[in-house]
């Protein structure tokens, strides 16, 4: 496959142009005014963003050349999918923060009380943790859950690669009920999980 046909039609100028907006649109629908600032960097391997916060406030980093490894091969509407799906997540790490330290949090007081222990005592792989063990950590959970969720219904697509195996799918359906008290067929079925295995 040659380079042009890997790489396709979706530029730099698209994928940030995509990251942008979706972090732009994220903050209005969580109602803050102060959006995390955007920078360009070469992250740590299998990192393609990564949200971070001090004293000064938020700020997400991100690798464009890592994602066009990963996602390059995807048609310009897959890529797109899984760029604004990123920044969905990164911007749901945001929201965790903003609400952990909120004085009224819109989030139950049981999920605040787990995303500040998760904070912690946070599992990593530099750690020896599996990456299984990583992603069903609270924040990590809730954050690929909001992207899953976010890809299905800005695009319309199911971005399954987001899915480490079907204890990963079944713990995002489990959380996905205790946030909306009932499942969706069209998120969570046997054909899915049939594809996870």
């Amino acid at each position: 496959m040659s380079s042009k046909d890997r790489y396709g039609k979706f530029k730099k100028k698209h994928y940030v142009r995509t990251i942008y907006a979706v972090r732009n649109y994220l903050c209005r629908q969580f109602g803050y005014k102060i959006k995390p600032f955007l920078f360009e960097t070469e992250l740590p391997p299998c990192v393609l963003m990564n949200f971070c916060h001090n004293a000064n406030g938020w700020a997400i980093f991100y690798d464009y050349k890592k994602f066009k490894k990963r996602f390059g091969h995807e048609d310009f509407e897959g890529q797109e999918a899984y760029a604004a799906a990123s920044m969905a997540h990164e911007m749901r790490h945001y929201y965790q923060h903003r609400q952990m330290l909120a004085p009224n949090p819109k989030e139950s007081e049981k999920t605040i009380m787990l995303w500040w222990d998760n904070e912690e005592n946070t599992k990593s792989l530099e750690d020896g943790d599996s990456l299984l063990d990583c992603l069903l950590q609270p924040l990590e959970l809730d954050a690929r859950l909001f992207e899953y969720v976010f890809a299905a219904e800005e695009f319309d697509l199911l971005l399954l690669r987001l899915i480490l195996n079907e204890e990963h799918f079944n713990a995002m359906e489990k959380l996905y009920v205790e946030y909306y008290g009932k499942t969706d067929e069209s998120l969570f079925n046997d054909e899915i999980r049939e594809r996870l295995k």
